[in-house]
């Protein structure tokens, strides 16, 4: 079973999120995420950018939990901080989920340092309103990082990459463990590539684990946080089942 992670300012972050990006009918998010639930998850991973994240608390409810048992991250939308600026996106991003504020709140790379340390300095604020209970960022490498923190006191709390079977940035993960930066993988079956890989689905016959499972316990192993996005329950059970060791 996937444990919980602490971040550095102390809010523990359940290893292995449901995500639900890509999925845009608000009642299929709503019943994979109560599905979810039902399995032991406790961390949702959202994206502003896709319409299923509509109603998340009162989902949350629904399953009989309290706001405060579940841990929700979610994402900033790079053309809604175009339109309306990072004050406002936050403002509908809470309303869309029905409520104050989110666990972990993320903001992507917008390929210019000076954007990104603009935009780093009004996540800060968002930290300090209470809007969100931890900050960090997304696709960010070590220099990238090292400017951001060289323009403020506050380092970012989570930096979400793609760490996959053949794909382990060591020099990031070093950075950040050296800095106390929680790296969150996503896509850690590389799209689906990966499901098709043969010598991925040769080492999981191997182990008698499924290919999905594999590929998870890959990144878990490491000590990293990870988000896996399906609405199967076949699978969501899967997912959560990587207590074995190789």
């Amino acid at each position: 079973m996937p444990q919980n992670i602490k971040l550095r300012n102390g809010c523990l972050m359940p290893q292995l999120a449901i995500g639900t990006a890509f999925f845009d009918d608000p009642e299929v998010v709503r019943q994979s995420i109560v599905t979810a639930f039902q399995i032991g998850y406790r961390h949702v991973a959202v994206d502003q950018d896709f319409a299923g994240i509509a109603g998340v608390n009162s989902t949350i409810h629904m399953a009989g939990l309290d706001r405060e048992q579940v841990f929700i991250t979610s994402k900033l939308s790079i053309e809604a901080v175009k339109h309306y600026g990072i004050k406002k996106t936050i403002d509908r991003l809470l309303n869309s989920l029905e409520t104050s504020y989110v666990d972990a709140l993320l903001m992507r790379n917008l390929r210019s340092t000076g954007k990104n340390i603009e935009a780093w300095h009004k996540m800060i604020q968002v930290l300090q309103k209470g809007q969100a209970r931890a900050i960090g960022v997304v696709d960010f490498n070590q220099d990238e990082l090292q400017k951001l923190m060289n323009s403020t006191d506050e380092t970012p709390m989570i930096d979400q990459y793609i760490v996959k079977i053949g794909n382990t940035p060591s020099s990031l993960l070093d950075f950040c463990k050296e800095h106390n930066i929680t790296v969150e993988a996503y896509s850690p079956v590389m799209y689906g590539l990966l499901l098709r890989a043969p010598i991925v689905g040769q080492l999981a016959r191997k182990y008698q684990v499924s290919v999905n499972q594999l590929c998870i316990w890959y990144v878990v192993q490491q000590g990293l946080a990870v988000w896996r996005q399906t609405t199967n329950a076949d699978h969501m059970i899967e997912n959560w089942q990587i207590d074995f060791s190789i």
